[in-house]
């Protein structure tokens, strides 16, 4: 038998190759684990907006969500004891995050308590960023709150 050698990773065996006669050898070779790098699971583009005042609305409107322009159009109804949405009061993707605004170009009062018109319609805008911090989608949510 002749010498040699094997190496994987840091760890190297060797032999000389001295076996000699007719004896026969098994050889067990104990090896460390291989390297390995631990990668963490890619993080959510899920942008999505599950719920205002534990209202959803399972038929969105017209809208792709890409930008203000192109809001996807949530409509819900409330009853009359709800006076106000709060940031509190949306709930979004796993690991997402809410903004909360009170005019179209999602600018105005960022995050602040808006109140509900009763008897009639208040509109509020909402920008959900996924867990992964790119994928946003904009949302405009008419809010219909019932009269007394």
């Amino acid at each position: 038998m002749d010498p040699f050698t094997i190496k994987v990773n840091e760890d190297t065996w060797s032999t000389d190759g001295n076996v000699g006669g007719t004896t026969s050898y098994t050889y067990i070779w104990v090896m460390s684990p291989p390297e390995y790098e631990v990668v963490a699971a890619p993080e959510s583009t899920d942008a999505s907006l599950t719920s205002v005042l534990d209202v959803t609305d399972s038929n969105p409107g017209e809208g792709n969500g890409s930008d203000a322009s192109n809001a996807i159009e949530w409509k819900i109804n409330v009853v009359n004891n709800v006076e106000k949405l709060q940031l509190s009061d949306i709930v979004v993707a796993a690991g997402a995050t809410a903004e909360l605004y009170s005019d179209n170009a999602y600018s105005q009062d960022k995050d602040a308590d808006i109140i509900l018109t009763e008897g009639g319609n208040t509109k509020a805008y909402i920008i959900v960023t996924a867990e992964d911090g790119i994928t946003k989608l904009y949302y405009a949510v008419t809010i219909n709150r019932a009269d007394s």
